[in-house]
């Protein structure tokens, strides 16, 4: 397989001898039948969301990983991988080496690209929220975390260890406004959250530093799965065991 940067997944698919794409068909049997009148047909074909689903199923953990680490971070060289899994360039070459064979993944002008359709099968990568258009620059937000209070702090951890998306009380029992709703206005004001509806708010991402800590660390395959986490009782700052970084680190 050529390493000439291509302008698509189908460039991608002409670059290759006949030995690779032979190998392809074999790992993608489903892509085979019945046999793709040319490239750009094989193409179409390898990027239907019932193929995907079917080349992740049989995927492991590792790659799994890789996967959404290029979905967050594309275009991207396996060097910038590594960083995000916390793993070596060899490592995360030999991964995505793995997944531009499965065209799963392939080589652009700016670096690997994830086929198309593909974050549309995986979902949210890494269970990281959307990019938000308000998260404060590095120097701002460290500021920013540094002053919240203790109920601002346990809606951030709930979102960071948790889903990236949360249910919000808006009013407590006794009909007054809940301290959890409030608390949740000053973060999104502070651009820390986001307020996808009246009772929901999801944690957003830079759009290029996720995982920055110490690499994502999404411990199974989500896709198409509904996360909703209460937020009306505080929560330990303490991750659980296997959790990933922190949202100051991944925002």
């Amino acid at each position: 397989m050529t390493d000439r940067p291509a302008r698509s997944l189908a460039d991608d698919l002409r670059d290759r001898t006949d030995d690779e794409l032979a190998a392809l068909l074999q790992r993608r049997p489903d892509l085979a039948r019945p046999a793709p009148a040319d490239v750009t047909a094989l193409a179409g074909r390898a990027t239907t969301r019932t193929s995907v689903q079917r080349a992740l199923d049989g995927l492991d953990l590792a790659h799994l990983q890789a996967l959404e680490a290029l979905l967050v971070a594309h275009p991207a060289e396996p060097a910038d991988l590594a960083t995000l899994l916390a793993t070596d360039e060899d490592t995360a070459a030999r991964l995505t080496s793995d997944l531009r064979e499965l065209a799963l993944a392939w080589r652009s002008p700016e670096g690997l690209r994830p086929a198309r359709t593909l974050g549309e099968v995986v979902g949210v990568p890494a269970g990281l929220g959307p990019v938000g258009e308000r998260v404060p620059e590095p120097d701002r937000l460290s500021t920013a975390l540094a002053e919240l209070d203790p109920r601002q702090r346990s809606l951030l951890d709930a979102l960071t260890w948790g889903p990236a998306r949360g249910a919000v009380a808006i009013a407590a029992p006794d009909g007054t406004a809940s301290p959890v709703a409030a608390a949740a206005g000053e973060l999104v004001a502070a651009g820390l959250l986001e307020r996808e509806d009246e009772g929901h708010v999801v944690l957003p991402r830079r759009s290029r530093s996720p995982c920055a800590a110490g690499g994502c660390t999404s411990t199974r395959h989500r896709a198409h799965r509904p996360w909703s986490t209460p937020l009306s009782t505080p929560t330990s700052s303490t991750p659980p065991p296997g959790a990933g970084p922190a949202s100051s680190s991944s925002s």
